[in-house]
């Protein structure tokens, strides 16, 4: 399905156009849902959290629609963005980069993954016996998103972040990534707007939230099917930008833009990063346009494991999984 086509089918919200661009890019360092429906003008977020409200991007009839993932995972080129994308100048990702896995002897800002538990000093609001060892992307332990899902980690102390964050995490959705709207990761700055990825439409998507509770959300492809993935994310708070972010080192292809005017606010500092699962609506498999095959699907299982944020993009891990990962 080509992404114009996509574009035409979604009545939903506003519009999108469409370019390609790949920007250079910059070196890195070395419980159950909470409801199953949304309504279509949306609930309001609870400003300064990440449990606040959904985009409204779901049918007007309130039920998420389900629907067939018809993808394949893992990247592919972007062949599209949507008008409001973020600007391909500037730091970016073009290939991306690679590193090593584990967070010993790294030196970014923020790093976890789970082998050594939660570290306390750093992260608040883990649960420990959310650390399992029968899904991971490397080494041998990763953190359960759903069901019976561990806390949001909390993180206040940021090191030398300041006004851009570059983030990485991997994450693993079965059956495969829901269409209603969920949360991954928070972003809040010193006046209690944020950045978020998350996902919605069988996919991830970036939003901003402004404190007021208004919110300008942007969608993208691949769709994400069962596996393991590397997730870059860049919050860039020295312009007014939308959120970006690479799908196992490839620029994602954006689409169905909302609410474009509402334009991100420049950040002085960002204050908190949360990370943890956080559903808006209904957990059922739906595609964007809703052509896809009757999809009774539901998220079954989710899991998040290697999470690091820095100033410098941190790059996907090679190899790309352990042996004897999932």
């Amino acid at each position: 399905m080509k992404l114009l086509a996509v574009c035409a089918l979604t009545a939903l919200l506003a519009s999108s156009g469409c370019s390609s661009d790949s920007p250079t890019v910059s070196g890195g360092n070395g419980g159950s849902t909470a409801g199953g429906s949304s309504s279509g003008g949306g609930s309001s977020a609870t400003a300064g959290t990440m449990q606040g409200g959904a985009s409204g991007t779901l049918s007007s009839s309130g039920a998420a629609t389900a629907g067939a993932s018809a993808a394949s995972g893992g990247g592919g080129t972007a062949d599209g963005g949507a008008a409001g994308a973020p600007s391909t100048a500037g730091s970016g990702g073009g290939g991306g980069v690679n590193v090593a896995a584990g967070c010993a002897n790294r030196d970014y800002d923020l790093c976890i993954d789970f082998e050594s538990g939660i570290d306390t000093t750093k992260w608040s609001g883990g649960t420990e016996s959310a650390i399992i060892t029968t899904d991971f992307a490397h080494g041998g332990h990763a953190y359960r998103l759903y069901p019976n899902s561990g806390g949001v980690l909390k993180a206040e102390s940021l090191g030398k972040i300041t006004n851009q964050i570059w983030g990485r995490f991997y994450v693993h959705f079965k059956p495969g990534a829901p269409g209603g709207h969920g949360n991954i990761v928070g972003a809040f700055d010193q006046a209690n707007n944020w950045y978020e990825m998350g996902w919605q439409f069988d996919a991830m998507m970036g939003v901003w939230h402004a404190a007021n509770n208004a919110e300008r959300p942007l969608r993208s492809k691949p769709f994400i099917l069962d596996q393991w993935y590397c997730v870059e994310l860049f919050f860039d708070g020295t312009k007014t930008e939308m959120p970006r972010w690479w799908i196992d080192g490839k620029e994602a292809e954006y689409y169905m833009a909302a609410n474009e005017k509402l334009i991100p606010e420049p950040v002085q500092s960002f204050q908190r990063i949360e990370v943890g699962f956080t559903p808006y609506a209904g957990l059922g498999l739906q595609i964007p346009d809703g052509l896809g095959p009757k999809d009774d699907r539901v998220l079954t299982d989710m899991a998040i494991d290697d999470i690091a944020f820095d100033t410098e993009r941190i790059g996907c891990i090679t190899p790309a999984l352990a042996p004897g990962a999932p």
